[in-house]
């Protein structure tokens, strides 16, 4: 599986993850070529060392993947994902960044073979798990 985020996101990432991480375990999440690949929006403050502390607690299926912004942008633009930086709400001199919430499921030949949002249930990821 693949999607989009950052480690900052307050709502729709941790959503996101923590439905993957229950679908995980709704199937048998032992196998090895499980996977969920986290390309972070958010270079700048996503170091490897933050992504693999924030995707920890979603279990070990979770790796983050990081590069420059340019490699990251090259990257979105593959997978037609949206990413914008916005001021954040909360605090004067920070941002958020606002992007596509789309998740890929991909299988072992590299092809996308479902298209799945946060809306989606956890029972509904379960099945497009099984069929990876």
């Amino acid at each position: 599986m693949l999607l989009f985020g950052y480690t900052h996101c307050e709502d729709t990432c941790p959503l996101m993850l923590a439905k993957l991480a229950a679908a995980l375990k709704l199937v048998d999440s032992s196998r090895a070529s499980v996977q969920v690949a986290f390309v972070t929006v958010d270079p700048r403050r996503d170091s490897p060392r933050a992504l693999q502390q924030y995707l920890s607690k979603f279990g070990p299926q979770f790796v983050g993947l990081t590069g420059t912004p340019e490699e990251i942008n090259s990257v979105e633009r593959s997978y037609h994902v949206w990413a914008q930086k916005l001021p954040s709400k909360n605090n004067a001199y920070a941002y958020d960044e606002a992007h596509s919430s789309t998740m890929f499921f991909i299988n072992r030949d590299s092809v996308i073979v479902g298209l799945h949002d946060p809306s989606d249930s956890v029972g509904t990821l379960a099945g497009a798990l099984r069929q990876l």
